[in-house]
Order: structure tokens, then sequence, then C-alpha cells
């Protein structure tokens, strides 16, 4: 299907959507404060989703920064 066709256009804005929702998402996650032992391992896990790939010791690419922030993540949630 050619981008220019209405149903991709249609895709691409609802796709548009989606992603700034995710960025609002985990803003609105990022300033909680995480009162209890559950809200601190829900604050780990979306740090595991946002940065796993990126903190891959094993890749050229790997941003030391990210895994350092998914080790803990790592250690919050008592997984290896």
């Amino acid at each position: 299907m050619p981008f220019n066709h209405p149903r991709a256009k249609e895709i691409d804005k609802l796709e548009r959507a989606l992603v700034n929702r995710r960025h609002e998402i985990r803003e609105e996650v990022a300033e909680l404060k995480a009162h209890t032992p559950e809200g601190l391992q829900a604050k780990a896990r979306m740090v595991m989703i946002e940065l796993d790939e990126e903190a891959d010791p094993d890749s050229e690419s790997c941003n030391h920064q990210y895994l350092a922030a998914v080790s803990l993540a790592h250690d919050i949630l008592g997984r290896t």
C-alpha cells in the first residue's frame, strides 16, 4: 500500500497518536512517587521495558547509563 493511500495516512495518524500517548504515560509514571514496594517495582518494570534493548552489554551500541539503570531495575525486581 503506498504511503499516500488514505488508509496508510490513517494508520500513520493513529500510530503517531499512540506513540505520543506512550510518551505522556512514561512522563506521568516518572513523575509519580513510589510510596510502596509495588510502586517501586512498577517503575522498575517500566525502566526495564524502555531501556533493556539498548542496555545489552554484548552489543557494540550498549548504552552504559541504561545498563546501570536496567541493572538497578533487575535488583529491585529480584531478577538476574
